[in-house]
């Protein structure tokens, strides 16, 4: 066939089972962290890297994971917090036991955003 297949990370169907049916937005919730969430997410996935959204754990969800061959990135989203608080969150849930058994380095990342600039204001990494 002379035309070229798109490679598989920008083939539009791609996007499809990676929004997380749990990224609703409901009266009780801000949809603020949200949109970072799935801004990040939407990066990521065209970097053509498996991502998840509000990855279920025993304690709670993790924000956002994002594996690569070598490495598992755990990202907690602050609004209007520390980047510090973020990080205690994935340490003080446990997000990184699922992955214990896991060959690859798991990289925790704490992220605050100001929702008065709307902007990402820190982050620290662990």
């Amino acid at each position: 066939m002379w035309l070229k297949q798109p490679k598989p990370a920008l083939r539009p169907t791609r996007f499809v089972p990676v929004n997380n049916y749990s990224m609703y937005y409901t009266v009780e919730t801000d949809p603020f962290e949200h949109y970072f969430q799935t801004v990040i997410q939407l990066l990521f996935t065209l970097l053509g890297k498996f991502t998840l959204c509000e990855m279920h754990t025993y304690t709670g969800r993790i924000d956002c994971k994002v594996e690569t061959k070598e490495y598992i990135y755990l990202f907690e989203f602050k609004r209007d917090d520390t980047a510090k608080a973020a990080l205690q969150q994935i340490d003080g849930k446990d997000y990184a036991l699922p992955f214990i058994a896991d060959t690859r380095k798991v990289i925790k990342i704490g992220v605050s955003f100001d929702s008065a600039t709307r902007k990402l204001v820190e982050w620290e990494v662990d």
